[in-house]
């Protein structure tokens, strides 16, 4: 989001200069507008729904609901003629998109302990179901389309898929005097989505929230020789957040939740790995530039300095994951692995430098 707050953008995909020389790949330089002597803004939406939209081929429930809107103003003027700007701009996003999700469960047959027997197509052998499992199989969705001829049929849910974000931007330009220039820019961007996973007990949500703080003076000391300098400050922080629509007991002791439970033929039933999530990251950086232009020729020379600060609490694999061969070794409660942390493992980790 943002886009109208943006003035220019340069992308450089090689032969960079000196200041992009610790990084790889693409390069994209931004120039955020500012205010001028003339009060001027805009305000604008853009809204879909599902008004024209077709249903597709896995919607056997009907067209699920769509509607998006995509809103905004900016707003930009003088302070003071001359010399004090500003300018602010806001974007939203909202968004409620119905999907049909589709995955395999057990089929009824299987859900009573009986499979086919691949050598006596239309015969089952009975192997029952452990009494641990069981449980677990009745926590699955009961199939409501077409069975697969393996033990699995299809199960298919619809689910509204939510996205939530706010973009805000505020610059404000001071001409010191007609060779000094100075400039501060806040920006926030914030943003909840919510997605399913591949069996309606488990939805999860992202979260991500980014500030970003920019300063920056320009002073010309003669008609050819230029000194830029900035300082910014950077948070970014993202997240996820899981849920278990289960009152199943979970696997490890004092989780919140239970884990996952991987069968071969089979999606991955559980919180998909990881518990609740944090990410944060704390950039403060100092960079000055000198320009110098001697006839047909331009020096140019800088210093960046940046200090990161991250901080995170990771509990991925934390609720543990059982791994079964196929849907057989399932009913049989013959796990070939049991992947976890124990009770007492440490999430939190800090990296200063």
């Amino acid at each position: 989001l943002g886009t109208e707050t943006v003035q220019e953008f340069r992308v450089e995909t090689n032969a960079y200069g000196a200041e992009y020389g610790r990084m790889s790949g693409g390069q994209i330089n931004v120039i955020t507008k500012s205010g001028s002597n003339t009060l001027r803004g805009t305000a604008y939406e853009f809204h879909r729904n599902d008004a024209l939209d077709a249903k597709n081929y896995f919607d056997t429930a009907g067209k699920p609901p769509f509607t998006r809107n995509q809103f905004g103003l900016t707003l930009g003027g003088p302070v003071r003629r001359d010399s004090l700007f500003y300018f602010v701009g806001y974007e939203g996003l909202r968004e409620n998109l119905g999907r049909t999700i589709t995955s395999e469960v057990p089929d009824l047959n299987a859900r009573h302990g009986a499979l086919a027997d691949p050598a006596r197509p239309g015969e089952f052998f009975n192997l029952g179901v452990h009494p641990a499992v069981a449980p677990y199989l009745n926590a699955y969705p009961t199939p409501n389309g077409a069975s697969l001829g393996d033990g699995t049929a299809v199960h298919s849910f619809q689910f509204d898929q939510r996205i939530d974000q706010n973009f805000l931007q505020g610059r404000v330009d001071y001409n010191l005097s007609p060779s000094s220039q100075i400039f501060a820019r806040y920006t926030l961007d914030d943003a909840d989505q919510r997605l399913p996973t591949d069996y309606p007990q488990f939805p999860r949500a992202f979260v991500s929230r980014n500030q970003f703080v920019t300063a920056e003076l320009k002073q010309a000391y003669t008609t050819n020789f230029l000194g830029i300098y900035r300082l910014g400050y950077s948070r970014t922080r993202v997240g996820q957040d899981v849920e278990a629509d289960t009152t199943l007991p979970p696997f490890v002791a004092g989780r919140p939740f239970i884990g996952n439970i991987d069968v071969g033929g089979l999606r991955r039933f559980g919180t998909q790995s990881s518990a609740n999530l944090r990410l944060r990251q704390d950039v403060t950086s100092l960079q000055g530039d000198l320009v110098w232009n001697r006839g047909g020729h331009l020096f140019r020379m800088g210093a960046l300095a940046e200090r990161y600060v991250q901080d995170m609490v990771n509990p991925t694999f934390s609720l543990g994951t059982y791994v079964f061969a196929n849907l057989r070794a399932f009913l049989l409660n013959t796990p070939t692995s049991f992947i976890g942390l124990t009770p007492a493992a440490s999430f939190e980790r800090h990296w200063p430098f």
